[in-house]
């Protein structure tokens, strides 16, 4: 006859068993995916003062008046206040060096980083390129940082299980999985294309993904979460990882970061203007 303290026993064995083999079958690849690359994921806050100058006029005027009344702007200061936003970087060096979109840290006056545990730094731009929408900054911090292992955007394919991290609509350490639905995709705004080249995912991402990490099975980064169709479901866009690398390059290097611009305006030579000109 079995005693009751061993039947309990026995059955405790039973259950734990039972529930480490559950355990064993939900970690899947991609909740081993998260777990590796969400210490280096991190929420983004900044701050921008705005400040709203009005004419003797304002209210009153139409734009006849604006060149009449601009020298008189800076005496008469309107409100200042303040603009939020929220967005999301990728920790890529354990100095410190973070990656996120240019727009997300565009003009801000104050840059607040938040780790996924909770730790808080002011964080300060290194560099930044508009046209490639991406940003470096660094935070400092007494110990050095978890980071992300980059990958490469030179063999994707198109199905192949993605994972999108990040702050969505300020939903701290939100993660979306998906497939790469496409590459070479290009984004345009006003009739005018912004970026080229990008990789094309169904992985849900919403205002506050940006500048957060796209990651594959492996837990890699391949790439920088930057864009959506708002009109769209399931359409979003990244930066691929391999641009990503290039840019950072010339963003921690300000020598080769330079960028030549022209005062030149064209215009059409009329029969008239060539007259003129003799």
């Amino acid at each position: 006859m079995h005693k009751p303290e061993n039947i309990l026993i026995s059955m405790a064995i039973a259950l734990l068993a039972t529930t480490c083999a559950a355990a064993a079958t939900r970690r899947t690849p991609v909740v081993e995916a998260v777990e590796k690359c969400s210490p280096a994921v991190v929420n983004i806050s900044s701050e921008r003062v705005i400040r709203q100058q009005y004419g003797p006029l304002f209210g009153h005027r139409d734009r006849m008046f604006d060149q009449l009344f601009r020298e008189f702007r800076q005496r008469y200061h309107g409100h200042e206040r303040l603009a939020r936003s929220l967005g999301s970087g990728v920790i890529v060096d354990p100095s410190g060096i973070v990656v996120t979109n240019e727009h997300v840290i565009n003009r801000a006056s104050k840059i607040t980083v938040t780790l996924v545990n909770g730790r808080r730094y002011e964080a300060r731009l290194i560099s930044s390129d508009p046209e490639n929408d991406l940003a470096v900054l660094q935070i400092d911090a007494p110990e050095p940082l978890p980071c992300i292992q980059m990958g490469t955007s030179s063999d994707l394919m198109i199905g192949e299980t993605i994972i999108a991290m990040g702050n969505p609509m300020g939903l701290e350490n939100s993660v979306a999985a998906g497939v790469l639905s496409a590459t070479d995709r290009s984004v345009a705004a006003e009739g005018k294309v912004v970026l080229e080249h990008l990789i094309q995912i169904d992985a849900t991402i919403n205002p506050g993904n940006s500048g957060g990490a796209l990651v594959n099975i492996n837990g890699e980064l391949i790439g920088i979460n930057t864009a959506i169709v708002a009109d769209a479901q399931g359409i979003g866009f990244a930066l691929p990882v391999d641009r990503v690398k290039n840019v950072l390059v010339n963003l921690l290097d300000y020598r080769l970061h330079k960028r030549m611009w022209l005062g030149v305006r064209l215009q059409e030579i009329t029969p008239d203007i060539a007259e003129q000109l003799n």
